[in-house]
């Protein structure tokens, strides 16, 4: 799941608590993760134990990812 990472700065941004770009990327890519409630409930229990606000920073945090290949399409 985490790749090559040798340590925790090679996981990218901390999303959330103990959540990162990583293991989101894995998720989406490997998982077929596409909502915040596929990642925090559904391919793990991460939102048991997050923050209120994981669930809006990853929202975020995906969407931002969506601009980003959707820039790269058009």
């Amino acid at each position: 799941m985490l790749g090559d990472a040798a340590g925790m700065a090679q996981l990218g941004e901390e999303i959330a608590p103990g959540l990162h770009a990583a293991e989101v990327e894995y998720l989406i890519g490997h998982e077929w993760a596409q909502t915040v409630d596929d990642i925090l409930w559904r391919r793990s229990k991460l939102g048991l134990h997050l923050p209120a606000d994981a669930g809006a920073r990853l929202g975020a945090w995906l969407a931002g990812r969506a601009a980003v290949a959707a820039s790269k399409v058009a």
